[in-house]
């Protein structure tokens, strides 16, 4: 009996050897499962994140309008946009970090205009590696501007200084370099062009500690034709690249049919730069038509893009060039998106376009995924070096009331896209009268090209202003002649639109069901694993009652 009973005895501790073994090692499983559910989980919020939902940054009680954006090297995104009332016209300035925590909504520009009169600023922004940040400001009797301020105080009127730039005119589109220069294109009149109020495209540029000017070369030579919407990148051969839109007029912020892309560039910094080329021409063999909204970016390659929105087509085309300009392929049209078509008649819209770490071009505009679609969204597309992919929808809006314009991208730390754009709110039978209400929106994602790590830079030592924090002087009211604003506002309408100004989100339910399924999962898998330590401990001890009866 005492045998049986030792080898009863040996043979239950051998089987506790082995369920401990066993649960030792199904513990272990689980716990690599939920190492790799977790690592699974951070990875996927460290990357493509897709659109979040858009949101509204500026008032109801007061419109905005063209907006710009720029990421300073900490990680900072700084956006400023148009905006006024009855005795001023005004820069405005937020700033944020992750696109969901944002600084107070500063004026940090207040021009004061002639009663009646309004002019729009429509600020331009540019910031440098060392977080020197500049802005282009179209003021008020047409003076030109461009101003300056560290990256931590431009939400502070009286940090800015002013760069003294002396011209007149309307777009100014600054540039900044590590080295201190600031690269600026403007829209000028011209003593030789033979047509009222066309503007001509313009270079200098400026050191902001010498505040010597370089004198302006006229980059649209002896034309006839107005210049609008002009931009302007260096590459990394620090060759300097110049597109913008060619026709009528450009007083007014655009120009008139007919309308072409052109293009140039400098390989002098900016002395001296070639003869101007139409990229648009001959596109499907039609000399007649017509480009608008051009953008310019260069990819991982060192390859160029340029893409602009093609009448009477209604499609987006774009070019490329390896040689920098020097020679650019046909014009082809970007597959799955298409323009406004009819729909917008303001001129006033743009494509924009940024590079992130991995050498990818990200474009946001404004258009359509379907040529019958009946909403207009605010549309993102990646290029990659060999093709581009189909369009994403940032911000989707019923185009019978809401318009959507002047989409800019910036891109912070490498990549995290920041987008922003205004909104016309527009009358039910989609006229656009005179007092149309605009508001700034704005939007985000993470993709999932590498990220940089923020860089520290140098706090500002700024000291409180002995008078007036107006950096710009005051013009005198002299009651100039009347003369055709770029966009005629009612700055009495302080009441939000009647539609609704929630817009919902772009993901769809789905997303958020399996979001939440992942997120859940580590709890899950304890819960199943202390039912299963629960369910071999009430056998073990099972087992052992057994035996001893």
């Amino acid at each position: 009996m005492v045998k049986i009973t030792l080898i009863h005895q040996h043979d239950l501790k051998h089987r506790k050897c082995n369920m401990g073994s066993m649960l030792t090692r199904m513990i272990a499983v689980l716990a690599i499962v939920a190492g790799c559910f977790y690592t699974f989980r951070q990875e996927l919020s460290a990357q493509d994140q897709g659109w979040s939902s858009p949101i509204q940054l500026s008032s109801v009680w007061m419109f905005g309008l063209f907006p710009d954006i720029a990421t300073d090297p900490t990680g900072l995104t700084h956006i400023v946009w148009s905006s006024g009332d009855e005795e001023f016209d005004i820069v405005v300035h937020t700033s944020t970090s992750d696109g969901r925590i944002w600084s107070a909504t500063n004026d940090i520009f207040a021009f004061r205009h002639n009663p009646g009169e309004s002019y729009v600023t429509r600020p331009v922004l540019s910031i440098n590696r060392q977080g020197d940040i500049y802005l282009g400001i179209h003021g008020v009797q047409d003076r030109q501007h461009l101003a300056s301020t560290a990256h931590d105080v431009a939400s502070l009127p009286y940090a800015w200084r002013d760069l003294q730039m002396e011209t007149s005119g309307y777009h100014v589109i600054p540039l900044a370099t590590d080295d201190g220069t600031v690269h600026v294109l403007y829209t000028s009149g011209s003593d030789v062009n033979r047509v009222q109020q066309a503007l001509h495209l313009y270079y200098t540029q400026v050191n902001e500690d010498s505040l010597v000017w370089t004198d302006p070369v006229d980059i649209t030579f002896a034309s006839i034709w107005g210049t609008a919407k002009p931009a302007l990148l260096l590459d990394d051969r620090q060759v300097l690249h110049a597109i913008w839109e060619s026709g009528l007029d450009g007083d007014r912020g655009y120009v008139v049919e007919p309308v072409s892309i052109m293009y140039a560039n400098s390989r002098d910094q900016g002395s001296n730069w070639t003869k101007s080329i139409r990229l648009d021409a001959e596109v499907d063999g039609n000399s007649l038509t017509e480009g608008r909204n051009p953008a310019i970016a260069v990819d991982s390659a060192g390859r160029l893009i340029a893409t602009w929105w093609g009448m009477p087509s209604n499609q987006v085309y774009f070019r490329t060039s390896v040689d920098q300009g020097q020679t650019w392929s046909q014009p082809q049209s970007i597959p799955g998106v298409w323009g406004v078509g009819n729909s917008s008649t303001t001129r006033q819209d743009g494509f924009a376009m940024a590079t992130d770490s991995s050498g990818k071009v990200h474009l946001v505009m404004v258009g359509r995924r379907a040529p019958e679609q009946p909403t207009v969204e605010v549309l993102h597309l990646e290029w990659n070096g060999a093709g581009w992919s189909l369009p994403a929808a940032v911000a989707s809006y019923d185009n019978n009331s809401q318009l959507p314009e002047w989409p800019r991208i910036s891109i912070g730390l490498g990549n995290h896209l920041h987008v922003v754009w205004h909104v016309r709110y527009v009358s039910e039978d989609g006229v656009v009268p005179n007092d149309t209400s605009f508001q700034i929106w704005y939007n985000h994602r993470i993709v999932d090209s590498p990220r940089i790590e923020p860089e520290i830079l140098p706090v500002s030592s700024i000291s409180l202003p002995q008078a007036s924090p107006t950096p710009f002087p005051t013009p005198a009211p002299t009651l100039p002649a009347s003369r055709f604003l770029p966009i005629q506002v009612d700055s009495l309408r302080r009441e939000p639109p009647a539609t609704s100004l929630l817009i919902p989100s772009i993901r769809t339910e789905n997303d958020e069901v399996i979001l939440l399924a992942i997120a859940n999962l580590p709890v899950v898998i304890i819960v199943i694993l202390v039912l299963l330590i629960g369910i071999v401990l009430r056998v073990n001890f099972r087992s052992r009652t057994l035996r001893e009866r």
